[in-house]
């Protein structure tokens, strides 16, 4: 118990020295700093994908701002930078994958319809509340999801792909946002997926609708809670923001469960993080963050394993020209883990690569470290993928990745992805 309530000290001084760093950075003048060019991002996951948006579009400079060539955006794009009052935006996604290394072979086909919804409320001088939702509908068409893709090849490390196990009907998040002080206070309550809301980036970030048209997407270490509860994050000024959250860590149903929060005796899963951009002299896209996380309220034996679960990890986007960007991503933990201990990764990212404006081109190379039956051992891979612009409503990529295993092979794992939004 000592030991637990150390690491419990240990995990809060953690966020604390977080807080005061954030404070601290607010207030110190960064080189070329231009308050006007660099605006403050919201603390809605799409007003943030909205602004880097609009800030990646200005930076190419051959391109017309987004409302004079809409024909350059998608139209998930075009959801994310509309100003409806109420915006709709349905999608369907297929991909397959195939995995081979000499002596096993194994293979994935998914698909996935889903439905995002985002709308303003309420909008007066100091409030403003908007509602965000994202259901969706996955399934696992043939072959096996992504866990068992690693253990068909003798690797620990999970591919780059859909996690989905067969049929599944879910509401991913349904939260109100409320925004307070011309919305440097954002209170958000409801389901809320932190993965999406936390680690979410252009360019690197962990999320579901990206995979193939990212960098090193494989899950944080241990893995996040997502159920109903209550976000906050707090704007220091236009470059730093800090916020925390707290979510319900044992939601049996796809849809919500409050009273699960409000309950004594279950698991919580808890959060706090630090987002931060980087001003430069040419506006150079830039999107950081560092959280740590774990679980708390653990009363019953039934969550044991979640008792000392607790980690951290980091996303970086820096641009190094006006189309290249560099991609950090780390994470580590422990509790509630059977294969990974960390993961380490860099990439970069080319916009519009051979002149083929809206296309993407990345790559990276990953390092992680192994758990359990694999403590100390590593594995090493690089990942990579070619996003194409074909229509508006439809984008197609194709993903390599290639993984030095504890099974001493060299793993190859191509896939090929489809997206098409209405």
């Amino acid at each position: 118990m000592k030991l637990e309530k150390t690491k419990n000290q240990l995990y809060w001084l953690i966020i604390g020295a977080m807080i005061f760093l954030g404070v601290i950075l607010s207030f110190v003048p960064l080189h070329a700093q231009n308050t006007d060019s660099l605006k403050v991002s919201s603390p809605s996951i799409h007003e943030a994908m909205e602004n880097d948006l609009q800030e990646a579009f200005d930076h190419q400079q051959e391109w017309p701002k987004p409302t004079k060539n809409k024909g350059r955006m998608t139209n998930f794009q075009h959801w994310n930078y509309s100003k409806k009052k109420h915006a709709f935006l349905s999608y369907y996604g297929s991909s397959v994958q195939f995995g081979f290394n000499g002596s096993q072979q194994t293979h994935s086909l998914n698909h996935s319809l889903g439905l995002f919804y985002k709308g303003s409320w309420i909008e007066s001088k100091n409030y403003k509340m908007k509602v965000h939702g994202w259901v969706e509908q996955n399934s696992l068409l043939a072959g096996v999801n992504t866990k068992q893709f690693g253990k068909d090849l003798g690797i620990f490390s999970q591919v780059n792909g859909f996690d989905a196990t067969g049929h599944a009907l879910s509401l991913e998040y349904l939260y109100v946002q409320n925004l307070f002080f011309d919305d440097r206070l954002d209170i958000s309550i409801g389901k809320i997926d932190p993965l999406f809301s936390t680690l979410f980036t252009n360019y690197a970030g962990w999320d579901r609708m990206t995979f193939f048209s990212k960098t090193m997407t494989s899950n944080p270490v241990p893995p996040m809670g997502t159920g109903f509860g209550m976000l906050t994050e707090f704007h220091l000024s236009n470059h730093v923001s800090i916020g925390a959250l707290a979510v319900n860590a044992n939601e049996k149903s796809p849809i919500m469960e409050p009273h699960r929060f409000f309950s004594s005796n279950q698991p919580l899963f808890y959060q706090g993080f630090v987002r931060w951009n980087i001003p430069t002299k040419d506006n150079l896209y830039s999107s950081h963050v560092f959280t740590c996380y774990g679980f708390d309220r653990i009363t019953s034996a039934e969550y044991h394993p979640m008792r000392n679960a607790y980690g951290w990890a980091y996303v970086g986007n820096q641009g190094l020209s006006k189309k290249s960007i560099l991609t950090l991503k780390a994470s580590a933990g422990n509790g509630m883990i059977q294969k990974y201990r960390a993961g380490y990764g860099v990439g970069f990212v080319h916009l519009s690569p051979f002149n083929r404006h809206g296309d993407q081109l990345g790559y990276s190379v990953v390092l992680n470290e192994g758990a359990g039956a694999y403590e100390g051992r590593f594995e090493a891979g690089v990942d990579a993928y070619y996003k194409m612009f074909v229509r508006p409503w439809f984008t197609a990529s194709v993903n390599m990745q290639i993984i030095y295993g504890v099974n001493q092979k060299m793993n190859y794992v191509p896939g090929f992805r489809v997206m098409m939004t209405f």
